[in-house]
């Protein structure tokens, strides 16, 4: 049981990460390359969009 929490706790802090990565105000250029490489790549383009799937909606 303990390792399920442990996954979840490691999957809770790599999202706080991106999301802290997401917001930190970096150079335009550096910003440009970040999510022209998350919309390219294959796996960190999967794993944006579940997050953005699974993440509630806000009207």
């Amino acid at each position: 049981m303990t390792l399920y929490y442990s996954l979840v706790f490691l999957l809770l802090v790599a999202e706080m990460a991106l999301f802290m990565l997401l917001i930190v105000p970096l150079p335009f250029t550096i910003r440009r390359k970040m999510f022209t490489f998350m919309s390219v790549a294959l796996f960190p383009s999967i794993s944006i969009r579940s997050l953005f799937l699974t993440a509630p909606k806000v009207l």
